[in-house]
């Protein structure tokens, strides 16, 4: 009896196999200047973007890519709490950060505001059905400096 399912599961078990993605979009975002109202607008400059973050908010591990170059890191997530109405905020601090060497300012700049966080806030547009969730890195220096990603909801 089992001779007869075993080959019939191998071969559902081969043709799902090629339908599942091999990289989960999930936690894929991407970088932008500001988040427009417009959502074709937001999907055009996520579309132009050529930085990339994933990230995994249980563990802090995260990898992405700045135009050509690959980046690898975590942070220790210390503290994470909800907010009022939706998202949330987490604490965190820097554990590694493996980069490549640079001598493009903009690309050094991005890297030193990437070392340099200590909060995430992550929030859906709207808590049902979101078109896109938004990721903002943030410091807590005077200056307040920011990062702002996003992940476009299929």
């Amino acid at each position: 009896m089992i001779f007869r399912i075993l080959p019939v599961l191998l071969a559902l078990l081969a043709a799902c196999s090629h339908r599942l993605p091999r990289k989960s979009p999930e936690n894929t975002y991407r970088l932008v200047s500001e988040v427009s109202d417009d959502l074709q607008k937001l999907k055009k400059a996520a579309g132009r973007s050529k930085v990339m973050l994933e990230i995994d908010f249980e563990t802090g591990r995260f990898n992405g890519r700045y135009k050509d170059h690959d980046f690898t890191g975590n942070y220790t997530i210390e503290h994470v709490s909800a907010g009022f109405v939706k998202g949330f905020f987490y604490r965190v601090k820097l554990g590694d950060l493996k980069q490549p060497e640079s001598k493009n300012s903009g690309e050094q700049a991005f890297f030193e505001k990437l070392a340099a966080v200590d909060r995430f806030y992550v929030a859906p547009d709207r808590p049902a059905n979101p078109s896109y969730t938004i990721l903002e890195l943030r410091d807590a220096t005077s200056s307040g400096t920011k990062l702002l990603f996003i992940r476009l909801n299929p």
